[in-house]
């Protein structure tokens, strides 16, 4: 597969207690999975759109030595990994273009929240 094609699976969708304006927070579970090489452009795109109108927040464990983070301004996963001299580049780096990461991204499981 091409460079930042990655597959999402959806394990679970419920809905949560509705707020006091009756609205319900939707609570979606899946999994993550590389099936390319990284694309530091486009991180991981993530489209739950059959899900939400708006997505409130996403939580990924860290997996594979990688810190995986929900980037909600342009709806995307970004890899970073840690460096912990720290030096000039502080101590999480954006993973670099076009590095493999099939093998450390596998069933990588998330859980997002929102309306």
């Amino acid at each position: 597969m091409a460079k930042g094609d990655f597959t999402h699976t959806i394990k679970e969708y419920n809905f949560g207690p509705a707020d006091p304006g009756g609205n319900r927070m939707k609570i979606v579970k899946g999994t993550i999975n590389a099936t390319g090489n990284y694309d530091a452009t486009a991180g991981i795109a993530l489209d739950l759109s059959d899900f939400f109108n708006t997505i409130d927040s996403v939580f990924v464990m860290p997996y594979g030595g990688y810190i995986i983070l929900y980037d909600k301004a342009n709806d995307k996963f970004v890899l970073y990994y840690a460096d912990y001299d720290a030096v000039a580049d502080g101590a999480l780096i954006e993973v670099p273009d076009d590095v493999n990461i099939v093998a450390a991204i596998t069933d990588v499981p998330f859980v997002a929240f929102g309306e």
